[in-house]
């Protein structure tokens, strides 16, 4: 017999969103503690398909009753909670943070914001800087729920093609996480996206279904075994794992297996020692579904606003703060709603999604059309805050992505064939994406760029950022596609790699490749227009900022030294740009030229100074096409 309702469930929910919480408020205190994300989705498997999978396979329940339940319990709290931290972001965040909120708060209502985020970039990489962040993990759910609803469809009564995909389909997305995350692919896809998620949530039903097949029986009392499962998945993320590429993977396998384990052992057997139902413990797995929306806010907008992390104390208050607010949801939103004294009737609920959507959507909309609520400030200030939105988001586009996820470059212009040119670079590469693009169709030559950011020249080679077999199979690439320049654009950082930067480059040289190196930008934190905007708010001046030349050319000579010698030895293949003309004059390198800002940042460059450089690469593209 399969028992209403298991305290001990609770105490394994507790556990994982303790295991997150910890983990953002305290990093170093639990570094593994994301793995409680997937702890969470191993539970939800497990329990919606205790609740639903087996009435709707005898059809004593509908999807649409299935769908109405999941989202009473979804999708208030989430709306709640995204509403408060929009308010809180309006009063408190400046433009460029609040912008890149509303574009957040546009995936919302479709829960689409996994995909929003993987598009950004990696999730370990600035994530204090949204506010939003965790509700990837709401949406990888949700869609998932789609997809739960769609076996149901796509088999119909055929009990054997149920069971085939119910087991088949978690296979194969074992396999896609083990190509994309451990295999290196692109871990970026295995964290967010639904494909290598499903089998976390697949071996949750499954646990579930072998329970049911095993439980009609004597009862069972082992308590001992439940708590050693238990126990696992306490102690699993809390080892310190290797550095080698099947570490991670096995202890994220390892805590899954102990998650479906213990709820196994939980359901088939009676008798739990009371540390596994312990009232308070409980009480933190019923309210850790809001507790897991609440706590991000108040962690990234504080440190936001405070421009570093909150510290151990401030923190505290912040998770103080979280779970009272938690405790409030649940009882004041999400069980009103969840047990229908409050929106009984479908339609009700059904009007107020779409109420609350148009409205989120708006105000998003409303926030972005307003260069994040620049009205906010006066003229002089809004002028600067604007410049922060003078920039290319992203890399690749998403459709590409998704169309071909094996790929390592990506095609930016709507010329697709022909001599083309590739692009290698960080972030900084980034900004000229549109413009080099726009040069691209105007010569009829192909512009791709390296999907991922850290494939420099410098950097491919052992102990560096990409290894030589990513170099190999980028050139095999690149001459498939006709890629005949490489434009090797970077903020270079740090020079620690002048062997790999030889070795590197002469390897694209021996397999036919001209290489254009872009010297590196002016930077200077009085450039950043949000630095100067602050400055012209407690001030009343917002002066343009300056950065010596000869500062610049000092701190470039090592870089120029590299490239002078790379060139005198392929003098025919090697040539050398610097944007210095276009950003430096007069013994000065400048945060504005015309009274245009330069820069969005303290580092990257503003379209608007990115179509000023441009001309620098009009000789590299005319000899390209005059290859065509």
């Amino acid at each position: 017999m399969i028992r209403r309702y298991l305290p001990e469930i609770d105490t394994l929910r507790a556990i994982a969103v303790t295991l997150v919480v910890l983990f953002h408020a305290y990093p170093t205190l639990v570094p593994n503690g994301f793995l409680g994300v997937d702890i969470f989705f191993v539970i939800s498997g497990y329990v919606i398909s205790r609740a639903y999978l087996f009435p709707l396979l005898e059809r004593r329940a509908t999807l649409s009753d299935f769908y109405s339940a999941r989202f009473r319990r979804l999708a208030p709290a989430l709306f709640l909670t995204v509403g408060v931290t929009t308010a809180a972001g309006f009063i408190l965040l400046m433009p460029r943070d609040l912008i890149n909120l509303a574009w957040s708060l546009i995936a919302q209502p479709f829960y689409v914001q996994n995909f929003y985020y993987w598009n950004e970039g990696d999730y370990f990489a600035l994530p204090l800087e949204k506010p939003l962040l965790h509700t990837w993990s709401l949406a990888v759910e949700e869609q998932f729920y789609l997809a739960f609803g769609a076996l149901f469809l796509l088999a119909g009564g055929r009990r054997r093609l149920f069971w085939s995909l119910l087991i088949g389909v978690p296979c194969l997305s074992l396999l896609f996480y083990f190509v994309f995350n451990t295999g290196g692919l692109s871990p970026r896809t295995a964290f967010y996206l639904l494909p290598a998620r499903l089998w976390q949530l697949g071996l949750g039903i499954l646990a579930f279904c072998v329970v049911r097949k095993y439980r009609e029986g004597p009862e069972r009392s082992h308590p001992v075994l439940s708590l050693i499962a238990v126990g696992l998945v306490c102690i699993v993320p809390l080892v310190m794992i290797g550095k080698t590429k099947l570490a991670p993977t096995a202890q994220t396998l390892t805590a899954c297996a102990a998650t479906a384990w213990a709820l196994a052992l939980i359901e088939l057997h009676t008798g739990h020692f009371a540390i596994l139902r312990l009232r308070a413990v409980r009480y933190i797995g019923k309210i850790s579904y809001p507790l897991y929306l609440w706590h991000w806010p108040p962690l990234s907008i504080g440190a936001i606003v405070l421009e570093r992390p909150l510290n151990a104390f401030e923190a505290t208050l912040a998770m103080i703060l979280a779970t009272v607010l938690a405790s409030l949801t649940y009882h004041f939103v999400e069980t009103p709603i969840r047990s229908r004294r409050v929106i009984a009737d479908r339609r009700a609920l059904f009007r107020a999604f779409c109420t609350v959507s148009i409205a989120t959507l708006a105000i998003g909309t409303g926030i972005i059309a307003t260069n994040g609520a620049t009205f906010r400030y006066p003229d002089r200030v809004a002028f600067l805050f604007s410049a922060q939105q003078d920039r290319v988001s992203g890399r690749c586009p998403i459709l590409d992505r998704i169309l071909h996820p094996m790929a390592s470059l990506c095609l930016v212009t709507a010329v697709e064939s022909g001599p083309g040119i590739l692009v290698l670079g960080d972030s900084h590469a980034d900004q000229y994406r549109d413009v080099l693009a726009a040069m691209g169709d105007t010569y009829r030559v192909p512009v791709y760029y390296a999907r991922k950011d850290r494939n420099l020249i410098g950097q491919f080679g052992p102990g560096r950022w990409s290894t030589t077999a990513e170099l190999k199979t980028l050139i095999a690439e690149a001459r498939a596609r006709g890629v005949t320049t490489i434009i090797s654009l970077s903020s270079w950082g740090a020079l620690d790699g002048v062997a790999e930067f030889e070795q590197n480059t002469a390897e694209f040289v021996a397999n036919g490749f001209r290489i254009v190196f872009f010297e590196r930008t002016p930077i200077a934190r009085t450039f950043d227009p949000s630095y100067r905007a602050k400055v012209a708010l407690q001030d009343r001046t917002a002066s343009t900022a300056s950065f010596p030349l000869a500062d610049y050319r000092q701190r470039n000579s090592e870089l120029r030294t590299v490239f002078a010698m790379l060139q005198r030895r392929y003098p025919h293949a090697v040539s050398i740009l610097s944007p210095e003309p276009f950003l430096c004059a007069n013994g000065a390198c400048a945060s504005d030229t015309d009274g245009r800002p330069n820069y969005f940042d303290n580092n990257h460059v503003t379209q608007t100074a990115a179509k000023r450089i441009a001309p620098l690469f009009k000789e590299t593209f005319a000899r390209v096409a005059a290859n065509r």
